[in-house]
């Protein structure tokens, strides 16, 4: 479905009119992981953390977790029982 609100805040921001779909208002860790996975991968890893550069991620708890579940490797029917703290950093050293 189009999305009229959608559209014409994209269409102002980019400067030319293109239709918008509407944005779901949930999505699935699987949906999640499907977005995040890739960028993490593709752009933060070789632009920032290969270089040694410091990085802050500040997300969804879905999107933390998924990142959690490919960082350590954690299976599919143990993530849901993962407590992640609101507010609390979590440290990783990628080295």
């Amino acid at each position: 479905r189009i999305s009229l609100s959608e559209t014409l805040i994209r269409s102002i921001e980019s400067g030319k009119l293109s239709p918008s779909r509407k944005l779901p208002k949930s999505e699935s860790l699987k949906n999640c992981m499907e977005r995040t996975i890739p960028f993490f991968t593709d752009q933060i890893i070789p632009e920032a953390i290969a270089d040694g550069k410091r990085v802050l991620i500040a997300s969804s708890e879905n999107a933390i977790r998924g990142l959690l579940m490919h960082l350590c490797e954690i299976p599919e029917e143990k993530i849901n029982g993962l407590e992640i703290p609101n507010g609390l950093p979590l440290i990783f050293d990628m080295n």
